[in-house]
């Protein structure tokens, strides 16, 4: 998806002077980072002492069951924002900063000359 010049006159932002492309892997990232819990969950992660948790770990801090936590961290690592490691029949997930990253600084691109 191309964000025109055209658009972000009409949004009273100035244009940019380059184009910025947000592929189709860029909209499912932003969809995954559109729900609270699914934001809680990464900046809970983000947070930990060796950035890494378990899902049982979630669980209270997010008041959603072991299900609910399951199925938000499958859309997460679905769209590369997570990434898993098995100890026993335990799973840890950490962030995978890089994925952020690389949409964060699509934004910095649109709106660099802003500032």
């Amino acid at each position: 998806m191309k964000i025109e010049n055209e658009v972000l006159i009409r949004l009273g932002a100035a244009p940019v002077s380059k184009e910025v492309n947000f592929d189709d892997a860029d909209v499912k990232i932003l969809g995954a980072l559109s729900d609270p819990v699914r934001l809680k969950i990464l900046t809970l992660i983000a947070g930990a002492s060796d950035q890494e948790l378990c899902v049982c770990d979630l669980v209270v801090p997010t008041d959603k069951s072991q299900p609910t936590i399951s199925h938000h961290l499958k859309v997460l690592s679905e769209v590369g924002l997570v990434s898993a490691r098995r100890q026993g029949r335990w799973m840890f997930y950490s962030l995978s900063s890089d994925v952020l990253a690389k949409v964060l600084t699509k934004f910095d691109d649109l709106i660099g000359n802003q500032r």
